[in-house]
């Protein structure tokens, strides 16, 4: 369903319902998730549901955010 960052890590959010119950961002407000008390509350009135655009992968090297790079040299030159 998506991820959030806490701590300097990120925490990935996985849902599991019917098709019908997670088809559009609307449908995902009514589904119930246990609130702090224990109790089963609609997704909705504890989260805020929207579309945001990011990374779609957040590389680590020894848990510490890392970027990735391609050498793309000509055979036999040197660095």
């Amino acid at each position: 369903m998506g991820r959030f960052n806490r701590f300097g890590r990120v925490f990935q959010i996985d849902v599991q319902a019917e098709a019908s119950a997670r088809i559009n961002a609307d449908s995902l407000k009514t589904l119930q998730v246990r609130n702090g008390g224990g109790a089963m509350a609609p997704l909705g009135a504890l989260a805020d549901i929207r579309t945001v655009a990011g990374p779609s992968l957040i590389s680590l090297y020894n848990l510490y955010p890392a970027s990735r790079g391609d050498d793309h040299r000509e055979h036999g030159a040197r660095l």
